[in-house]
């Protein structure tokens, strides 16, 4: 499914592509801006830094492992990303920019969490449609076969881990430690994508585990280490709260 438009293939996942990267950037920006409401130059520059750094992470990956990545063709270019580096390359990418530009480091990598899922939820709504990321067929479903749709429950995955994020919201009288959002969000999302990758039919490379399932480890394994080195002081007083 695509439209041609002289040597452009303009697909699904084409324009859920940018349609996600608004729903990176709209969120991202407006809690950046309340960590620095003084200067809207530095929250700009540090979303720009993030895309940059999240796409170098994304082709990475697709370049070291090339059958997890998502293939978006663009007429002579041919660009392949793959998710987890994707993700990982923003979270980077900001806590490297905030030291540069003097913003907290960790804090600013919490403003990139909502964005992050939301963007990389509506990233696979392109999936569904173009049919790439396809899961496992089960005999056993006969022609109603639901892990097809692979896409549609990572898709939920994303959602589910925005969800247990946003619970953590800073709330009047207290101050969660900054690192919280972005250990909830590697642990969380780590683990479910774990489980997720049993229905997906990829070549194992470990034992019975897949390359993104070693990777998802690796994810869950960060993002549990910054849980307990916040967990001294996950919660401390707000200054002037009730």
């Amino acid at each position: 499914m695509g439209v041609r438009i002289g040597q452009y293939l303009l697909t699904p996942n084409t324009a859920f592509l940018f349609l996600a990267l608004a729903y990176f950037v709209v969120p991202s920006y407006r809690r950046l801006r309340q960590i620095d409401a003084n200067r809207s130059s530095r929250p700009l520059l540090m979303i720009l830094f993030a895309i940059m750094s999240g796409v170098a992470g994304a082709w990475l990956h697709a370049e070291w492992l090339p059958v997890e990545s998502m293939r978006f063709p663009l007429g002579w270019l041919d660009i392949r990303f793959g998710s987890f580096g994707g993700y990982w390359g923003v979270f980077l990418g900001a806590v490297l920019c905030a030291r540069i530009v003097g913003m907290p480091a960790m804090a600013s990598a919490d403003a990139f969490v909502p964005g992050v899922l939301i963007g990389g939820a509506v990233a696979r709504v392109g999936c569904l449609f173009t049919g790439c990321c396809r899961g496992i067929d089960v005999a056993a479903f006969g022609e109603f076969q639901p892990f097809r749709y692979w896409p549609l429950f990572d898709l939920l995955a994303l959602l589910a881990t925005a969800a247990v994020v946003t619970r953590t919201e800073r709330k009047p009288g207290r101050q969660l430690a900054s690192g919280l959002q972005v250990g909830l969000c590697l642990a969380v999302y780590g683990a479910l994508r774990f489980i997720l990758e049993f229905a997906r039919g990829l070549p194992q490379i470990l034992g019975p585990f897949t390359a993104a399932q070693v990777l998802a480890t690796l994810q869950i394994l960060a993002g549990l280490a910054l849980l307990i080195l916040l967990s001294p002081r996950r919660i401390r007083p707000n200054e002037g709260g009730a």
